[in-house]
């Protein structure tokens, strides 16, 4: 009896991990509740990535607290009826507070996954933005090239020409992955779907006015 007591006491505390990992979930959860349709991208990202760390270290205990409980509700069972049962009670009682716990992690984990796609799609918005500010910054590199009249083609303007090429392309090339990535993350989801659309037709506006003015200043 006093082993089996012994072994309701640590699962209890087992369980009171996997609880204690549930109050982490919902701290990681507060800055998607706050009332705001979208938050910034910053903090949607750190708030994601704190929920996805949240979610592992309470699935680890919850494994851990179910394993325990199974393998001592075994063990007690040769204890005999006096000691086995009430702690076979005990570890049932212990085991739906576990089940909870996990039914509230797998719907956390589906939200999660879901604003995860949400904060990708806003920084893939946030690259191409940057791209198109790329895009600005080679008109104005190219101008002493494309400009109507006197040119200035000194190795000066031509290097920052050339490095301003670089940038725009790098720029380019990296959110073209991005945008090839966020593919599947769209799929099935009209608004997300809608806005990768929107997001590829200004790359490729971007990537034909980077074109042209590379070609102008050949």
């Amino acid at each position: 009896r006093v082993m089996s007591e012994a072994y309701v006491r640590q699962a209890t505390e087992k369980c009171k991990e996997v609880e204690a990992g549930m109050e982490k979930i919902d701290e990681a959860e507060l800055p998607f509740i706050k009332g705001l349709e979208v938050i910034p991208l910053l903090e949607a990202t750190s708030a994601t990535k704190a929920s996805e760390e949240a979610v592992s270290a309470v699935l680890a205990t919850i494994a851990s607290a179910r394993t325990f409980i199974a393998s001592k509700n075994l063990e007690v069972k040769h204890y005999g009826e006096a000691a086995a049962k009430p702690a076979a009670e005990e570890f049932a009682k212990l085991t739906q507070r576990i089940n909870a716990a996990a039914s509230r992690v797998a719907t956390f984990r589906r939200e999660t996954e879901s604003r995860k796609k949400t904060a990708l799609m806003q920084e893939a918005g946030a690259k191409m933005t940057s791209v198109e500010d790329e895009v600005k910054k080679l008109v104005e590199t190219a101008e002493p090239f494309t400009r109507e009249g006197e040119k200035d083609e000194s190795d000066e303007a031509a290097d920052k020409l050339v490095s301003q090429l670089k940038a725009t392309q790098a720029a380019i090339d990296e959110t073209k992955q991005f945008f090839s990535e966020r593919q599947k993350d769209a799929n099935g989801n009209e608004a997300h779907a809608a806005t990768l659309k929107e997001l590829n037709k200004r790359l490729s506006e971007a990537q034909a006015s980077a074109a042209k003015l590379k070609k102008a200043a050949a």
